[in-house]
This record gives structure tokens, C-alpha cells and sequence, in this order.
């Protein structure tokens, strides 16, 4: 046996090592140990794949890998529920494994068929063009499909049918953007309106705005701490449904910004469509544009998609409207309760009968007004749950991002230096691509300097992959402070499975 054939039979025994480990429960104090001996010699034996391979294979080979060692490290640290652990790291260390014998099938298979060895290149430009129209077309067919015109669908305000709305703000340690928030929602021409405020157990500092609103027929209702099986924002949300009375409640955060006939609107397109929930794809505010590259990492992946054949509806959290009956038969937030996005789950569940819509309107006078490091905490806090904290899902995301968006600039680099003039012709093609995928979300998302944050789409690959990464290490060895808290626990701490609800209509 050669040092090669050594190396590749210590990879295989290492692999049944690991998924040995992963299958029985053990002392900490056991995870602990042996999960750093086979650390240390996954790090060793990938290293020398790596440079045995050629440089591409190799590469990819070990970044992989890589992966495959961080799972091994949540796996030791341990901090989910002890069944569930055993069953996600197994499962990641699984899928990566399939990852690599993947990534060896095909380096044999490019050595052993010439055409494809002499053509993989060529192969890998014309999918990635393929995937840019592709995207391309999808995108004009959601934007399209997401668009409505609401300057017909005005009800008479004098109507004694009209449904009564609840608006619903969860608030903690907010002053000045409550106050503007409630602010713009009392200024309201609907008429049938109840304004409630959850007050997550703020500071003193906040009491004051309390005290103001309160005058202005506002009712605040006083929080307590959500404890460790509740998310604070789900727990709110939970409350404030338990207190409305509307036939309709409409949630918002504290950084939203409506007009005078907003709500009007919203009603509106929900009785005319006979909807059960709608939710909006707000406009940047002019004041805070600086800070939308984060933001537009989150409304790329939700329009981008074919989310609606994917049984995966579009949802942003920023101001959604659902009816309370239809809230109450899905179990209110008790059954989300450790969902960091549970608008997710009402959405899917309107959307299987039509009744579900996602909304860009130009004219609905909806704006956001969240700063640059808002917009970060809530990527962070996001990110890794939306890839049901899954390490094999993360990484596939990646390569995709790294694939599509990425290596297509270092091609057309390397093309004008080797001089390609194919393939510099057939990436700057994909550029344009993804030029007009860039105007295009801009377009809805920005009021003012679109060419500016056109240009600056372009770095959304790579933020999106370092907040992906970010929000993992976080989540699995850190802590997410969200409103002074961390959101770690009940995330983290999930067990097998949710009880089934019994009514659900």
C-alpha cells in the first residue's frame, strides 16, 4: 500500500469512526475528547487530499471538509436537546459524507470520459447561463405576479360591514421610532381601528411615550419575561392575538411607516380577493438608504425564487395582515412558538387554498425604516433558522452563491488575462444577467439613487455568504442578542417534533 492508498483508507475508516460516534449517546466528557482526536486527524488526512488532488477538486475537497469538522464541534459542544443532537449531527455528517463521494464520483468520472474532461468547462458556462435566464425569467414572472394595483380596490370608509382591524406592535425599549410609528397608524382614514401595544417589559425610558399614546385611545399591554421555551417576539405576538378584537389584525414592528389611506388599502385587497393574510415587501426609507445591501440579501432570496410552486410562499415580517379567525384555527403562536420566522407558517397554510397573497405596491405607502445595524442583528438572528439550522443545507447555499455569483467574475478575469474570448463573451453575458437581476429587485425596493445600489447588489453574494456563516457560529456556539436578549436558547433547544394540533380548520 502506497502513502496515497493510505491516506484514501484513512478517510474511509474516519468516515465510519464518525458516524459511529454520532450514533450512541456518550458522556460529555467522551464526545468531548474523541471529537477532538477526530478533528485533528480529519484536519490531517483532508490536508493531504487536498494537495494530493488537483487544485480545484482539492480545494473544494477540503472546504468541504471543513464542514464536516464543524459538525463534529457542535456535535461536542452539545447544545440542543440530547435526542435531537444525536439525530442532526448523524444527519449533516450523512449528507456531507454524500457531499465528498459525490465530489470523488465525479473526479473519476472527468478522468476516465475525455469529452467531458475536455468539456467540463465549457458544460459549467453553459449551466451557469441556463441558471442566470432562468432566474431572470423567474423573477420578472414574480414581480408580475406579486404586483397589484390598488387604486381600485377602495371600500367605501362609511361601510357598517367593513371588518374591524387590530393593529398590533410588539415594543421594547422603543422611544423616538414608537412614537413615529404610532404616530403614522393614528393618522389613519380607517376608521374601525384598535391599536394595541405590547410592552415588552421596557425601561423606564420608554414610559413616557406610554403615558402620550395612551391619551390617543392607544391601549398598552404590559409584558412579562417570555421565559426559555417561548421566542420574546413569538410570546408578544401571542398576547397581543389574545387581546385584539378585530376581525382582522394587522402586525407591525416599530421601524414601519404608514400612510393615511395604507390600511384602507390593505383591508381593501383582502376583501375584494377574499384573503386570509397578506404580507409586503415595504419601500427602503429615503433617510437610511445607506444600509440596504444587508437588507436586500433578505428580499433576494424571497423574490428570486419560484417560491410559490415550491409550496414556500414569499413572507417579510416587517408588516403582515392575517384574519384572527384563521390566526386562532392554526393555533395562534403556540404552535410557533420557537420559530424565529413564524409568519413562514401562517403564510403556507392561507397560501394552500389562495388565500395568501404577497404584495409590491407601489403606492401602498408602506417604508422601513431600519438602520444598518438592525438590519445586520435581524440577518444574524434570521439567517441560520431559515436553513432549519442545518450545516449540510448552508453549505449547499454557498456553493450555489459561489457557483452562480461568484465564479463567473473570477472567469472573466481570467479570460481577459489568458485572452478566452469565448468565454470572455459568454461571462459577460452572465454579468448583464446579473446586472438586470439587481436593477430589477432594486427597482422595488429603492425610491431614489437606484443606480447606486444597483452597483452595490453586486456584493449581496458575498454579504449574504459571510451573514450565513455569522448567524451558524452564533447560533451554535455563541449567543444572538435580539432586543437585549438571547435567542439562542429556545431556538437551539428544540425537541423531536411539535405536537400535532387537534383543531385545525
Amino acid at each position: 500500500m502506497n502513502y496515497e492508498q493510505f491516506v484514501w483508507v484513512s478517510f474511509f475508516t474516519l468516515t465510519v469512526v464518525e458516524l459511529l460516534l454520532l450514533s450512541k449517546p456518550a458522556p460529555r466528557l467522551i464526545r468531548l475528547s474523541t471529537g477532538a482526536l477526530l478533528t485533528l486527524l480529519l484536519g490531517i488526512v483532508h490536508s493531504e487530499i487536498a494537495f494530493q488532488a488537483p487544485l480545484i477538486f482539492g480545494v473544494t475537497f477540503f472546504v468541504v471538509g471543513l464542514y464536516r469538522i464543524f459538525n463534529i464541534m457542535r456535535f461536542s459542544y452539545g447544545r440542543m436537546n440530547q435526542e435531537y443532537l444525536y439525530k442532526s449531527t448523524r444527519r449533516t455528517s450523512e449528507v456531507i459524507v454524500g457531499y465528498q463521494i459525490t465530489l470523488i464520483a465525479l473526479y473519476f468520472l472527468l478522468s476516465k470520459i475525455n469529452f467531458i474532461a475536455n468539456n467540463y468547462l465549457n458544460i459549467l458556462t453553459v449551466l451557469i447561463g441556463v441558471s442566470h435566464f432562468y432566474l431572470l425569467l423567474v423573477l420578472i414572472k414574480n414581480i408580475k405576479m406579486y404586483s397589484v394595483d390598488l387604486t381600485n380596490k377602495v371600500l367605501d370608509k362609511d361601510d357598517k360591514m367593513l371588518p374591524t382591524v387590530t393593529v398590533a406592535i410588539p415594543a421594547r425599549n422603543e422611544t423616538s421610532d414608537l412614537e413615529e410609528c404610532l404616530q403614522s397608524i393614528i393618522d389613519s382614514d380607517y376608521k374601525k381601528l384598535e391599536i394595541l401595544v405590547f410592552d415588552d417589559c421596557s425601561q423606564e425610558q420608554a414610559s413616557y411615550v406610554i403615558k402620550k399614546f395612551a391619551h390617543e385611545g392607544v391601549r398598552f399591554i404590559q409584558g412579562d419575561e417570555p421565559g426559555d421555551s417561548w421566542l420574546p417576539k413569538n410570546a408578544a405576538y401571542q398576547k397581543l392575538m389574545q387581546e385584539a378584537s378585530g376581525d382582522i389584525i394587522l402586525f407591525c414592528g416599530v421601524d414601519v411607516r404608514v400612510e393615511k389611506d395604507t390600511i384602507s388599502k390593505l383591508i381593501s385587497c383582502m376583501v375584494a380577493e377574499s384573503l386570509q393574510m397578506i404580507s409586503v415587501l415595504p419601500k427602503r426609507s429615503i433617510q437610511i438608504q445607506q444600509s440596504n445591501v444587508v437588507q436586500l440579501t433578505r428580499y433576494m432570496w424571497e423574490l428570486l425564487l419560484p417560491r410559490m410552486y415550491l409550496k414556500r410562499p414569499p413572507v417579510l415580517s416587517t408588516l403582515w395582515v392575517i384574519d384572527r379567525n384563521k390566526l386562532l384555527s392554526l393555533g395562534g403562536f403556540l404552535s410557533v412558538k420557537r420559530m424565529i420566522v413564524p409568519e413562514s407558517y401562517f403564510a403556507r397554510e392561507c397560501s394552500n387554498k389562495s388565500g395568501y397573497k404577497f404584495l409590491l405596491v407601489d403606492n401602498l405607502g408602506v417604508t422601513s425604516l431600519k438602520t444598518a445595524a438592525a438590519q445586520r442583528t435581524t440577518a444574524i438572528r434570521v439567517r441560520y433558522p431559515q436553513l432549519h439550522r442545518k450545516p449540510e443545507m448552508l453549505l449547499a447555499v454557498t456553493f450555489v452563491l459561489l457557483l452562480l455569483f461568484i465564479f463567473p467574475y473570477v472567469m472573466f478575469i481570467a479570460s481577459v488575462l489568458t485572452n478566452k474570448w469565448a468565454y470572455l463573451i459568454a461571462y459577460s453575458l452572465v454579468i448583464v444577467l446579473q446586472l438586470f437581476i439587481y436593477v430589477l429587485i432594486v427597482k422595488e425596493v429603492i425610491s431614489s439613487n437606484r443606480l447606486i445600489y444597483t452597483l452595490r447588489s453586486f456584493a449581496i453574494p458575498f454579504i449574504d455568504i459571510v451573514i450565513m456563516h455569522w448567524s451558524m457560529i452564533a447560533y451554535e456556539f455563541g449567543e444572538v442578542i435580539w432586543k437585549q436578549r438571547n435567542v439562542c436558547l429556545p431556538v437551539m433547544r428544540v425537541i423531536p417534533s411539535l405536537p400535532k394540533l387537534e383543531d385545525k380548520k
